[in-house]
């Protein structure tokens, strides 16, 4: 047998879902040669060409999926099918970027409470940390009605674990949330709700200058005070 098999066609690249990047699935349909026994993968970092066999052994199946990849680089795939000694030509060539798409987990232990000292306005939200290696900080959500909707509070990503949010009228209730991010641009699910009141526990200062003397031009029985 010389004849080459036709080759494989919609030929399909992916990203690989619910994974933290690094891999590309391939799917096609297969060759309508009945004698066709296989398929090689070829992949290239260019478009149109310098194909490199990615498959060590004949796909027996129309998918295949091709990991150790890196995040963010564009990688163009073609198919040839296999008769046993013969190889066809290259299916249609199609690409795919892996990516990091696994958000961070929900924070945890997320406390609020009144600013102490002040005259109101303030609260202070606290969380602990995630433990995800690509974490990139977090975002502070702020609702008036308990379980939202939420508007986000920070203009940029917080790095830490403490926000104190400010501007906020006393006496009223405030819901909080927090959402991680990482440095994919990925998002987590809302933190358990956490909720406070901005109170004035402000002590005034103590007046200074304090004065006493009698009170003039009368029989007595009076003091005057003064003070700043």
């Amino acid at each position: 047998d010389n004849i080459a098999p036709l080759p494989p066609t919609a030929l399909a690249v992916s990203d690989h879902p619910a994974d933290q990047g690094g891999a590309l699935d391939l799917a096609w349909t297969a060759s309508t040669s009945t004698d066709a026994t296989g398929y090689h993968v070829y992949r290239s970092l260019t478009t149109g060409g310098g194909y490199v066999r990615v498959t060590t052994n004949p796909v027996a199946g129309t998918v295949y999926a091709d990991s150790g990849l890196t995040n963010g680089t564009a990688y163009y795939y073609v198919v040839r099918a296999l008769d046993g000694a013969n190889e066809s030509a290259n299916s249609n060539e199609a690409s795919g970027a892996p990516a990091d798409n696994v958000p961070p987990a929900a924070p945890t232990g997320v406390a609020t409470a009144d600013r102490p000292a002040d005259q109101g306005g303030a609260i202070v939200v606290t969380w602990s940390a995630n433990a995800e290696p690509d974490l990139a900080g977090y975002n502070l959500y702020r609702s008036l009605t308990s379980g939202g909707s939420y508007a986000k509070v920070n203009a940029a990503l917080l790095a830490g674990l403490s926000f104190t949010d400010t501007g906020l009228a006393n006496g009223t209730t405030y819901f909080y949330v927090i959402r991680a991010a990482d440095t994919s641009g990925n998002e987590g699910a809302n933190s358990a709700q956490a909720s406070a009141v901005p109170i004035d526990d402000g002590i005034p200062t103590a007046p200074a200058n304090l004065a006493a003397s009698d009170r003039p031009n009368d029989e007595g029985g009076a003091i005057s005070l003064s003070w700043s």
